[in-house]
């Protein structure tokens, strides 16, 4: 009895928490640039995957709870950008048992011939995208610094085509 009491704790401690993360999907405190239409940078958010305890995978699994983008819509001709941000968010109740759960069947014959078939599918997760929340903005150009989505985006110069900027932290 001990031994399965150590071995219960032991798995509980071993669980870190749930935590959220951000991946952009350009060079951080790089010279980039974007042309008219163009994407400035999109975030990727995912959760760790939840275990039967209600903490963070083991092997590292990760659940997608949605995506950000700013866009590059242009410039007017009093020298603001126009900027379209987009913001997804994804409700998502995916676990251990709804990503590596099996289905299961059982077969029993009687006494007299007769065949028992049980099959169990394993619980599907329920994933729903809400409506992407877009606004579009203007954003003066002699401001330069845009904090946004976490990110800070540095403008250093802008045509009505395209524009140089760097993303930081």
């Amino acid at each position: 009895m001990k031994i399965i009491l150590l071995a219960v704790a032991l798995s509980l401690t071993g669980c870190a928490q749930i935590q959220d993360y951000k991946t952009v999907d350009v060079a951080l405190n790089t010279s980039l640039s974007t042309s008219i239409g163009g994407s400035f940078f999109s975030i990727a958010k995912t959760k760790d995957l939840p275990n039967a305890f209600g903490k963070a995978d083991i092997y590292g699994g990760k659940v997608n709870i949605g995506h950000s983008e700013l866009r590059y819509q242009g410039l007017t001709k009093d020298n603001q950008l126009i900027l379209r941000y987009t913001d997804v968010t994804i409700h998502s109740d995916e676990n251990v048992f709804t990503r590596y759960g099996n289905s299961s069947s059982t077969i029993s014959s009687g006494y007299n011939g007769n065949i028992t078939i049980t099959h169990a599918n394993k619980r599907d997760a329920n994933i729903s995208q809400l409506p992407p929340n877009t606004i579009e903005f203007l954003f003066p150009l002699n401001k330069k610094v845009l904090p946004i989505g976490g990110y800070i985006v540095t403008i250093i110069d802008a045509t009505p085509y395209d524009v140089k900027y760097t993303i930081s932290q």
